[in-house]
């Protein structure tokens, strides 16, 4: 699990306007641009990935990515990868 924590901390944070919080936890917190959130969740949920998109007010510009198997996380952040570079 901490290999995967790394992963998206490194592959995420790169991404302009993504901020990825260090987490104890199964699941990692990231800050994202607000605008493209609508956009986003249509990308991966067309790719049949489930994400959760916060909807609280002080949190209503992050999403909530529950860590899975590595295969699983890959295929999260590469999703996320191509829907900022297209």
């Amino acid at each position: 699990m901490k290999e995967d924590k790394e992963l998206y901390y490194s592959e995420l944070g790169k991404l302009p306007g993504f901020k990825v919080f260090k987490s104890e936890t199964n699941f990692i917190l990231v800050e994202l641009p607000k605008k493209i959130m609508p956009d986003l969740k249509a990308f991966l949920t067309g790719r049949g990935l489930i994400i959760k998109f916060m909807d609280e007010e002080i949190l209503n510009s992050h999403l909530r990515i529950t860590l899975g198997t590595q295969e699983q996380n890959r295929r999260v952040i590469n999703a996320i990868k191509e829907f900022v570079n297209k």
